[in-house]
């Protein structure tokens, strides 16, 4: 666990691959084989998308199953499906919060930026859950990510670097991270190779 502070507000992150949620509404069996074939698809998405698709699709009602059916479609570039449970999942489910920040981002990525605005009531974490002080490591980079993405659609570079700093400082080698510093950083780093050329002088 790791505690952080964002915006004057402290946060306990947690990288328990555990969800305590999940061991209310699963068996354990239901359980063992969701961690399971979560782990498996980060890694080996095409193999296991027919065995994710099957234990899913059975327990369409849960928002955590769905949520990974959503990413093992992603991960096998079937996106017309993804969007479509992406936006079915926060429909049915819109308290939970990766519902929230997956229907965001689509929402971002189809420049529809006043949706975002309605699925947040706030764009403070501790508001948007105040009976939660901890949050597993996913959830809070997941919505330190789209935020800045939201800021940076907004054409507000500078309101989206803290949102950056602080997913960086929770996972800085997650791929989601190390693409928005790329995104972050790659113009601002050519501008200031531009101006280093100054024309030259005739002599």
């Amino acid at each position: 666990m790791q505690d952080v502070l964002f915006e004057g507000r402290p946060y306990k992150i947690s990288f328990d691959a555990m969800p305590e949620e999940l061991k209310k509404k699963l068996s354990k069996e239901d359980l063992k084989s969701y961690l399971e074939l979560l782990q498996v698809c980060q890694l080996k998405p095409r193999a296991v998308y027919k065995e994710v698709k099957a234990f899913c699709e059975k327990r369409s009602a849960i928002p955590e199953v769905a949520n990974l059916l959503t990413f093992a479609h992603i991960q096998n570039h079937r996106i017309v499906e993804a969007e479509k449970l992406i936006k079915e999942t926060y429909l049915n489910h819109p308290e939970y919060l990766f519902a929230k920040i997956n229907y965001a981002d689509q929402c971002i990525r189809k420049r529809k930026l006043d949706e975002v605005e309605k699925i947040f009531e706030t764009f403070d974490l501790r508001e948007l859950c105040p009976d939660r002080e901890m949050f597993h490591t996913s959830e809070f980079r997941g919505f330190m990510i789209m935020m800045a993405y939201y800021r940076l659609a907004r054409k507000e570079r500078e309101l989206a670097l803290p949102y950056f700093r602080m997913a960086k400082e929770i996972e800085p080698n997650h791929p989601s991270v190390i693409h928005l510093e790329k995104k972050l950083f790659k113009r601002s780093l050519l501008k200031r190779l531009l101006s280093r050329k100054s024309p030259s002088t005739p002599h």
